[in-house]
């Protein structure tokens, strides 16, 4: 889905206002190679125009994948959210990949060099492993997902 396509399919909805919100943060993830700050102007358009987006869009917007820093707190139900997890995932995997190659030393929680801290899904605690993946079906899944 390009950029313009997002673009277009949300203004041409303005009939359905009332589910234009829900169906822009669904579709956010699936947007390729557009800036954030251009993504974030749109948003604030919409809002403008009284069309609320769900609180996954607005944490899909916040994230950065470049320097996934900070604390999450992500509802995996919610397909934005659940793409936020699976980057936090992805990018946990390729740096542990990254620091075991150049053979640096081992500073992660459990082992592995693998950065995710402070794991809990559904309020259990989870050891993050090298086969850690997201419960779910690549879209979306059950539960709250906490990390570091």
């Amino acid at each position: 889905l390009s950029y313009a396509q997002f673009q277009v399919l949300l203004s041409r909805t303005h009939e359905f206002r009332r589910d234009i919100g829900h169906v822009g943060s669904v579709l956010l993830p699936a947007v390729q190679q557009v800036s954030r700050t251009l993504m974030s102007t749109t948003m604030i358009k919409f809002q403008n125009m009284g069309i609320r987006l769900p609180s996954g869009a607005s944490a899909y917007l916040r994230s950065s994948p470049a320097n996934p820093t900070g604390r999450y707190s992500l509802d995996l139900s919610e397909p934005s959210q659940y793409a936020v997890a699976t980057r936090l995932v992805f990018v946990c995997h390729w740096e542990s990949a990254v620091a075991k190659a150049a053979r640096l030393p081992d500073v992660s929680q459990h082992g592995g060099r693998l950065g995710l801290r402070n794991v809990t899904l559904n309020r259990n605690k989870q050891v993050v492993t090298d086969s850690f993946t997201l419960p779910g079906d690549g879209y979306v899944g059950e539960g709250m997902l906490h990390a570091d």
